[in-house]
């Protein structure tokens, strides 16, 4: 993951939820994020709902968006 990774909106990341070890960029090339579900039991749990970077080529489900605390993502 790029170290100035930012929000869709160009905006830089003010929270961020990444497993441990986590952002990695084993791949040298995961510049997207994947998130964990909360159902998620690999090391006992320490995984679930966290992020996981991974190359953008992977397809995936779902998204993360920004909101203030006073708004809901739709």
């Amino acid at each position: 993951m790029n170290p100035g990774a930012s929000w869709m909106d160009g905006t830089p990341f003010d929270f961020a939820a990444w497993a441990p070890n986590e952002p990695a960029n084993s791949g040298g090339s995961d510049n997207c994020v994947a998130t964990y579900p909360s159902t998620n039991t690999f090391f006992g749990g320490v995984f679930a709902e966290k992020w996981n970077d991974i190359d953008c080529s992977f397809v995936v489900a779902g998204f993360v968006c920004k909101a203030s605390a006073t708004q809901t993502c739709a």
